[in-house]
């Protein structure tokens, strides 16, 4: 029996192998690829040694740099997107003894994850692709992938600005010694 079995397979093998059959290659996957994280440390100066109009416009600046925009419409995806960065920031504000802080309430850290890049639709209708089904329905996984982390990455953005929002640079009219500042912005940059 054994023998007769060993001689079917070898036959199988032979058929195969007389009739053309070749094992295809598995289509090239496309991938999402995500764009490199921004690593920012900042000292913002609220006290008297500048002017408050100043401070507050430098910390809308940095709020408007933070805010992810509104996602592309779904009918633009087919086309690709570009991705947008991550943000990793530490902003510590100035006073006149930043050393003596307790830290939270003197800087803010905002942590932003990136939104891939959405690679574009592979065409459903190439001639001779017998895997552009299989491309085109991978592609709609990528697409959920990324409409997932687009909106992970707004309310992100959003509990950033909410946060910054609340951040006072109000230092009660105190002159600062901002190189103390500096200091304790190295010194607290991994918290």
């Amino acid at each position: 029996m054994k023998k007769k079995n060993t001689s079917v397979a070898v036959a199988a093998v032979l058929l195969l192998a007389l009739s053309g059959c070749k094992e295809e290659a598995p289509p090239e996957t496309q991938q999402l690829v995500y764009p490199p994280v921004r690593h920012i440390a900042a000292v913002v100066d609220g006290t008297g040694s500048t002017n408050v109009a100043f401070s507050e416009s430098v910390k809308s600046a940095i709020m408007e740099e933070l805010r992810i925009r509104e996602m592309p419409p779904e009918e633009t995806l087919k086309d690709g997107t570009d991705g947008v960065p991550g943000t990793r920031m530490l902003l510590y504000r100035v006073a006149d003894n930043p050393q003596a802080f307790d830290g939270i309430a003197h800087w803010v850290k905002i942590e932003i994850d990136p939104v891939p890049a959405l690679p574009p639709r592979p065409t459903v209708d190439a001639d001779g692709d017998e895997y552009a089904l299989e491309k085109y329905a991978a592609w709609k996984d990528l697409k959920l992938s990324y409409i997932e982390a687009y909106k992970k990455a707004a309310q992100m953005s959003q509990k950033a600005i909410r946060d910054l929002t609340a951040f006072s640079l109000d230092s009660g009219g105190k002159y600062s010694g901002i190189y103390n500042s500096i200091d304790a912005l190295m010194a607290n940059a991994g918290a």
